[in-house]
């Protein structure tokens, strides 16, 4: 891993840093990144949930995993802050002519390279996922 710059705090340090609840949503906002199509941005959620398998969002496994959505904005606040990840906020059509809060997600370079620290052997003890309810 390469040296961070002056002043800048290692991935590793980042991880160590976050809270567990934080851990698992960069996790899964940088894997569900990968497939994301739309330049990257992908559907973290919807409020209300469309019901559907055509409209799964990363909200979805965090809550499939134990993880409750209460709390969710400061979670995402926090690796917003920490130049991990960028939100986009806004409203969605339904099918059904409802209108949804959604809000978009993308991994950005440094949350990535915190999220590998995170998988790595040498992450730091307590780096488990196990939800905190």
């Amino acid at each position: 891993m390469r040296k961070p710059a002056a002043g800048r705090r290692s991935a590793a340090e980042v991880w160590a840093g976050l809270n567990a609840r934080q851990r698992a949503f960069l996790l899964a906002i940088v894997d569900a990144d990968c497939p994301a199509g739309d330049e990257g941005w992908m559907l973290f959620s919807l409020d209300p949930e469309p019901t559907g398998p055509d409209r799964a969002c990363v909200l979805d496994g965090l809550r499939a995993a134990g993880w409750s959505t209460r709390g969710t904005r400061s979670t995402l606040r926090g690796l917003l802050e920490r130049g991990l990840i960028n939100t986009q906020y806004g409203l969605e059509r339904l099918p059904d002519g409802r209108l949804a809060d959604r809000v978009r997600t993308i991994a950005l370079a440094f949350g990535s390279e915190v999220a590998g620290a995170g998988r790595t052997p040498r992450a730091q003890p307590g780096a488990g996922l196990a939800p905190t309810r």
